[in-house]
């Protein structure tokens, strides 16, 4: 702890700030305005004060006298090296005088009538808009952020870029992960987006309206996370789950099953599969839960059943017929249901000497096998198909009815692949 100490006070000597005023920038009265140089690593930054020196006040040198501007000054210069005090190592260490600059400003000239929006209640406001499992997610992130400042409550202007790299640092440790920084790159890019979420809604640049003038997410530099194994699957994976016939628990063999359907109908999840309701005839028709409050369309779905598909979706039918399968009379909710399936899944790759797979990857595999060469569709009618969303064809997408032929066409082929 010593050498940490000394470390810390060897970094903050390095800082030097100092009154100064410039020749150049006399005024016609021959005042100047005293400004307060910080210098760090070599480089320096100067700030404005409201002080100003007369004739009187300034040497032959072009230096402050011993006068009562001198004085003030430096009670200022006292008050930005207290500001400082309260920096560990590791973030001045991290700083270049640009970050120090910002930091102190922050906290010696903040005026009182500058605009104030307290970023939890706001992001709770902007959480509210969210499906469930989206919700959880900024959440966690949310809550985390609070841990780390030991409060509920922080300005939007006082988050900077040194704060956002001490809480980056503070959940690296708090996480024992396989993979350091993605806890943390998660949890930022999501407080990334809330913050660009008031700034779009407060700021207003072409009327000369600017309330959050800042965005230190734009010089945070985040590590990038570790690539995670490859998820979908090869056309013979895909076969071996079709044709498995052989011994395995009930629960392996439901998860199999909604593996297999959530597949044939196109990348649909356990949350579609759990509420859908009942077919109009041969065609599913549902709102992708996870995006249906992001889209003009409510991220509508249809979805033809195709035949060799229908004895699993006849086998899981609800048998009141009040929703499409069965499900929500096995489990208590959607969240339940996936759970169920993913230990399923593991527990038969597991007896199998399979890696490790998820629901998900029947949706990334479905996608893959579509592209490739052996079935050749178009990547426009494979986001269709999975319900994403081409930022640059959203245009095209409000002015064109979506063909439900050509996404049940796509589907057929790729089924025709597999017995």
């Amino acid at each position: 702890m010593e050498k940490l100490s000394d470390a810390r006070l060897k970094s903050i000597s390095m800082i030097t700030i100092k009154p100064v005023i410039l020749p150049a920038q006399k005024r016609r009265d021959g005042s100047y305005n005293v400004k307060i140089r910080i210098t760090y690593r070599r480089k320096y930054r100067l700030l404005a004060t409201n002080l100003v020196a007369t004739k009187a006040d300034v040497s032959r040198g072009g230096n402050l006298r011993n006068s009562l501007i001198y004085l003030k000054a430096n009670a200022i210069v006292l008050q930005m090296y207290n500001a400082i005090s309260d920096l560990d190592y590791f973030s001045l260490s991290a700083m270049d005088v640009d970050d120090i600059t910002s930091y102190i400003s922050a906290r010696l000239f903040a005026r009182k009538d500058e605009f104030r929006l307290d970023f939890f209640e706001y992001a709770d406001g902007f959480v509210k808009g969210r499906c469930k499992g989206t919700a959880a997610a900024y959440k966690t992130a949310l809550n985390a952020f609070r841990r780390f400042l030991e409060s509920d409550s922080i300005d939007i202007n006082d988050i900077n870029v040194l704060l956002l790299r001490r809480f980056m640092r503070f959940i690296d440790q708090e996480c024992d992960r396989k993979a350091p920084g993605a806890a943390a790159y998660s949890y930022v890019l999501r407080l990334k987006t809330i913050y660009a979420s008031a700034r779009d809604e407060y700021n207003d640049e072409e009327n000369g309206v600017v309330k959050i003038p800042k965005n230190p997410f734009l010089k945070l530099k985040l590590r990038q996370v570790p690539m995670i194994a490859k998820i979908s699957k090869s056309p013979e994976f895909m076969q071996k789950i079709i044709s498995y016939d052989g011994p395995c628990t009930k629960g392996e063999r439901l998860s199999l099953d909604v593996f297999i359907l959530s597949f044939g109908l196109m990348g649909m999840n356990a949350a579609d599969m759990y509420e859908a309701a009942p077919a109009k005839g041969d065609v599913i028709v549902y709102n992708r839960r996870k995006t249906r409050t992001r889209r003009a369309d409510k991220a509508e779905m249809r979805v033809r059943v195709e035949p060799c598909l229908k004895p699993l979706v006849e086998k899981y039918a609800d048998p009141e017929g009040k929703t499409l399968f069965c499900f929500r009379h096995r489990f208590t909710s959607a969240a339940h249901m996936g759970q169920y399936v993913r230990r399923g899944l593991m527990s038969w790759a597991s007896k199998h000497g399979e890696e490790p797979f998820t629901l998900y990857s029947a949706r990334h595999s479905w996608a893959t096998i579509a592209r490739s060469s052996r079935v050749g569709i178009d990547k426009a009618t494979i986001d269709e198909c999975l319900c994403h969303v081409s930022h640059d064809m959203k245009m095209a997408d409000i002015y064109i009815e979506k063909d439900w032929l050509v996404l049940w066409d796509a589907n057929q082929k790729v089924l025709r692949m597999f017995y």
